[in-house]
């Protein structure tokens, strides 16, 4: 019972540490940049988050059970491992370049004209949506390992990080907020990516190659809007 509950406490008080984030974000925001950059803040996350906010939740809810499952069988969890983070590059991918791609003309369809301030933060958080999905699997996968106390180390880590990355660009404005924790999200990201592929002996080149269709998909699909952009309209 000791070790189911220790484990159960530190899954939950990564999720509570973890749902923190936000809300630390926007009380230094409010302190720093006012109200307005709150404002500006919480739209363009919704509007980031809003295309693959059911999908995540059942990618969470399917892969977890799936890991746990297989957890004693390396090579099929390391193959479905793959495949889910295939196929979630398959949707948020061209989701969320499409809409960097698209904004200046989708936040004045959707919010105004009075509006077009969040564009670029929302473009930005899209590109940090992004790199968050495509490495959404990871967490479940450790959590399936019994890694819940490197987790929730994690998490700590994460939010810490998001909240100096906020001090940080506050004073070049809220896009250099944005800015800030777009290039730290990245290492941030590879820190939860790495342990997973090491754990399941998968190397990084291969775990890359799952991603080179649906990337070329994308890139091909931004050539044919940024043509449509520049040559017919």
């Amino acid at each position: 019972m000791r070790s189911v509950l220790t484990f159960g406490l530190r899954i939950a008080g990564m999720n509570l540490v973890g749902n923190s984030s936000p809300a630390i974000t926007t009380v230094i925001l409010a302190r720093l940049l006012g109200g307005t950059a709150v404002g500006l803040y919480a739209m363009a996350l919704s509007l980031s988050e809003a295309p693959h906010r059911l999908s995540t939740a059942m990618i969470n809810q399917i892969s977890f059970p799936v890991f746990s499952r297989l957890q004693d069988e390396p090579e099929q969890l390391a193959r479905y491992f793959l495949k889910m983070s295939k196929y979630l590059a398959v949707i948020s991918l061209p989701c969320q370049i499409g809409m960097i791609l698209v904004a200046a003309d989708l936040v004045p369809l959707l919010l105004s004209a009075r509006w077009a301030a969040v564009t670029v933060p929302f473009q930005i958080m899209c590109l940090e949506s992004a790199v968050v999905i495509v490495t959404l699997t990871a967490s479940p996968l450790l959590t399936a390992l019994g890694r819940a106390n490197f987790l929730l180390g994690r998490s700590f880590l994460s939010v810490s990080a998001m909240a100096v990355a906020t001090l940080v660009g506050a004073p070049f404005g809220l896009e250099g907020v944005v800015t800030a924790r777009l290039i730290l999200m990245v290492p941030l990201r590879m820190s939860l990516l790495l342990p997973c592929l090491r754990s399941q002996r998968i190397p990084i080149g291969t775990y890359l190659g799952t991603l080179v269709s649906p990337g070329v998909a994308t890139w091909a699909m931004a050539g044919v809007v940024l043509a449509v952009q520049h040559l017919l309209l």
